[in-house]
């Protein structure tokens, strides 16, 4: 079964937004959906990696170029986001 891949991008938001996008699209996704996060806020891609670290998912790949970065990642079979 092929999963279904989420984009957020984030490109010209700043923080909180992109925070705020990708909580919403985890908490509206299903199981082992990947979701893509793009962006290019420093602040913002510091945040989110924090709380990758507390939300139940698997990170999958984190590329950090000078002003962009992407983040994907896997929600796990439970869905639960850790507050």
């Amino acid at each position: 079964m092929e999963k279904k891949l989420v984009l957020v991008d984030c490109n010209n938001d700043k923080c909180p937004i992109p925070f705020i996008k990708t909580r919403n699209a985890l908490l509206k996704s299903s199981p082992t959906t990947l979701i893509k996060v793009v962006g290019d806020d420093e602040r913002s891609y510091y945040e989110l990696i924090m709380a990758l670290e507390v939300w139940n998912v698997k990170v999958l790949k984190i590329d950090k170029k000078k002003e962009r970065w992407e983040i994907l990642f896997v929600t796990t079979e439970k869905g639960e986001v850790n507050e």
